[in-house]
């Protein structure tokens, strides 16, 4: 019987075959894996906030009482802690996150991360995704980051930058045929419980960037907190009627194409401001309220200028000034020389948006020097672009 078995030359083309189908599938299969590894981290986060919410719909109808979830729960082993939740191990079937946050607006999940095994799996735009390998506390960088990169960590951890607060960076735009370079600074990152009320202004809550110094252009237009110019010796209205929030958000050219502040930032960081209502700002002597909107759920400014008591002075001539709050950069630094602002190397006046309370015709100011004074808009204010402030999101 004649036996005939492989050459020496075919085993070797058998092996170098076997190992081009390997080099070839094993990428394939390695991303089938991780793809896979992704969709349980995703999947057992679903399950996590399900089980939780589970949880309280059990509980308040046991105890007869409807329990919302408000707030920002913490996350350490699967262990929730927050509003209603004091070492809650939460009954879940399946894996639990190693750590995380979860943020809660009456009830609904609005932003949050999870860390299973090496995903982290953040909460934005209402679904659960894979934002990369680590641990759900993330470390930013307001310097470095891009404007996006800084609106998703924030959206992932509310606690990303709060180590960055009063950190710089700078932004070139073109405005009223005027070339701007400014320095911005991030100067709040907390979002506390008042936030959440309805006539709570929320130019002070979530991730606030103001101009800090205007590094260099060829020219810096005057521009009034008043409607009309500075003839109009009047702070009735305030804010929400003043020509300098028309020109930072809503004024057009002759051809009514958009011609403000906002419209002419970069691209980049466009897509991240988010709109803010309700602005809240001292009502001058005639008592009316100046809200720019009543609603939450109103577009509201994109571009805006702080209060008296944003930047830290408690004064009596503000009379809206508890329903706002103080911006963290000011209470870590709640001394004049924090508050000067410069053109070039000067320092300079800056208005800020609060009517003041005991006069029919001023409006609050930071004077050069960092103190805060009085004065009806009457040839002071060259430097009103020195104060622009605006939020940071995901839209």
């Amino acid at each position: 019987m004649n036996r005939k078995g492989f050459t020496l030359a075919e085993m070797l083309a058998v092996i170098v075959f076997i190992a081009i189908v390997a080099i070839i599938t094993a990428p394939i299969v390695l991303d089938l894996i991780e793809e896979s590894k992704q969709n349980a981290a995703i999947d057992n986060a679903y399950g996590y906030v399900d089980a939780i919410h589970k949880y309280y719909e059990t509980k308040s109808y046991d105890e007869g009482n409807v329990i919302v979830l408000d707030g920002q729960y913490d996350v350490v082993n699967g262990i929730l802690n927050g509003y209603e939740a004091d070492d809650l191990d939460v009954p879940v079937t399946g894996s639990v996150p190693i750590n995380g946050k979860l943020i809660y607006e009456e009830d609904k999940l609005v932003s949050g991360c999870l860390t299973f095994n090496d995903y982290r799996v953040g909460y934005a735009s209402d679904k659960f995704d894979i934002y990369g390998k680590g641990s759900c506390r993330i470390n930013g960088d307001f310097e470095h980051d891009s404007w996006m990169t800084i609106a998703t960590n924030y959206s992932i951890d509310n606690n990303a930058y709060d180590n960055e607060i009063g950190k710089t960076r700078t932004i070139s735009f073109n405005y009223s045929n005027t070339n701007y370079t400014v320095s911005v600074m991030l100067l709040n990152t907390s979002t506390p419980s008042e936030c959440r009320l309805s006539d709570f202004s929320q130019t002070a809550c979530g991730l606030v960037v103001g101009f800090e110094n205007v590094i260099s252009s060829h020219n810096i237009t005057d521009i009034w907190p008043v409607s009309g110019g500075w003839w109009n010796t009047t702070n009735e209205g305030g804010w929400n009627v003043s020509a300098l929030r028309r020109d930072l958000n809503s004024s057009v050219d002759n051809d009514n194409n958009p011609n403000n502040m906002y419209y002419v930032f970069p691209d980049d960081l466009k897509a991240v401001i988010i709109p803010t209502a309700p602005i809240v700002s001292g009502s001058g002597s005639s008592g009316i309220s100046n809200n720019v909107v009543g609603s939450r759920n109103s577009l509201g400014d994109y571009l805006y200028i702080p209060s008296a008591y944003e930047v830290g002075f408690d004064d009596q001539r503000d009379d809206r000034k508890f329903q706002t709050r103080t911006l963290d950069y000011y209470v870590l630094h709640n001394d004049n020389a924090h508050r000067i602002k410069r053109y070039g190397s000067d320092a300079v006046s800056w208005w800020l948006r609060t009517a003041n309370h005991n006069s029919g015709d001023q409006y609050l100011v930071i004077n050069n020097d960092g103190s805060l004074g009085s004065m009806a808009p009457d040839g002071f204010g060259q430097y009103a672009y020195a104060a622009t402030t605006f939020r940071i999101g995901l839209k």
